[in-house]
C-alpha cells in the first residue's frame, strides 16, 4: 500500500518501478539472440558482444539502454536534471540514438517540456522500447497528476506522435494475438472498486484494444495469468 500510495503522487509512469520493466532498468542492460548486449555504467553507455567490449557514451549522465532488434542500434536516456523525489515535472532528459558499430550517437527526442497539452509534453521520455521490427521507439513521459503518456518515435526520421495516457511498466508485445500492440498501465476510477493501474493494451496509433480483466494490483499477477492464456509475451 505505500508503494501504490506514493506511485500515485508522481506521475504514471514513475509507477514503472513495480514491475518487470523496472527490473530491467536497474540492471541497465538489454541483450539480443544472447550475445550482443549493451548496459549502463556510471553513466555511460557500454556496448558488448562477447569478450570485446566499447564504451558508446562517456558523458557520465546516461542510463536505460535498449538493444534494437537489429543488433547494433542503442537508444538510451540522457538525464539532464534529476527527477526531484514526489514533485512532478521536474526531472528532464532526452532520449539518444547510438550504433555499437561506428560508436557515433545523436539526439533522437531532445527535452522539450509543455504541458499545452498535457500530451504534448516532451521534457523527460524515459522507459524507451524498440518496435519488433527496429523502426520505431516507444517511450514514456510524464503528463497528468495521475498518469504519464506514452509515445513513438521513427528511429529513422525522428518524428514523434502522442498514442495514449498512461506509460506505467511500459512493454510492447513480441508473440501471440496482440503482437506489435503497446500494453501499459493507465489509471482508471470505478464506483465499486475505486481507482488504480490496471493495464491496457493500445494500437500503435493509439487505438484502445482491451483492459487486462483484475490486472489493478501491482505484485502483476493477474497480468502473467493472462498472458499464458492467451500465449503472448512481452517485452
Amino acid at each position: 500500500m505505500k508503494r501504490e500510495a506514493a506511485c500515485r503522487q508522481i506521475v504514471g509512469r514513475w509507477c514503472s518501478g513495480v514491475g518487470l520493466a523496472w527490473m530491467l532498468v536497474i540492471a541497465g542492460s538489454a541483450q539480443a539472440g544472447g550475445r550482443a548486449s549493451v548496459s549502463a555504467v556510471h553513466g555511460n553507455i557500454v556496448c558488448a558482444n562477447g569478450a570485446k567490449s566499447s564504451t558508446l557514451s562517456r558523458e557520465g549522465k546516461d542510463e536505460e539502454p535498449v538493444l534494437s532488434p537489429d543488433g547494433h542500434t542503442v537508444v538510451f536516456v540522457r538525464v539532464l536534471v534529476q527527477q526531484v523525489p514526489y514533485e512532478m515535472f521536474t526531472k528532464r532528459s532526452a532520449l539518444w540514438l547510438g550504433d555499437c558499430r561506428d560508436l557515433k550517437t545523436r539526439v533522437l527526442v531532445p527535452s522539450v517540456f509543455s504541458l499545452e497539452p498535457a500530451s504534448g509534453n516532451l521534457g523527460d521520455p524515459g522507459a524507451p522500447h524498440f518496435s519488433r521490427d527496429g523502426r520505431f521507439v516507444y517511450f514514456s513521459t510524464s503528463a497528468t497528476p495521475t498518469d504519464g503518456a506514452v509515445h513513438r518515435v521513427n528511429v529513422r526520421t525522428g518524428k514523434e506522435r502522442f498514442i495514449a495516457y498512461g506509460g506505467g511498466d511500459l512493454r510492447v508485445f513480441i508473440s501471440g494475438p496482440y503482437r506489435d500492440n503497446i500494453l501499459t498501465r493507465q489509471h482508471a476510477c470505478h464506483e465499486t472498486s475505486g481507482c488504480g493501474y490496471p493495464f491496457y493494451i493500445f494500437s500503435p496509433k493509439g487505438r484502445e484494444i482491451a483492459q487486462i480483466p483484475q490486472s489493478e494490483g501491482w505484485d502483476e499477477q493477474a497480468l502473467r495469468r493472462w498472458l499464458m492464456s492467451t500465449n503472448s509475451e512481452v517485452q
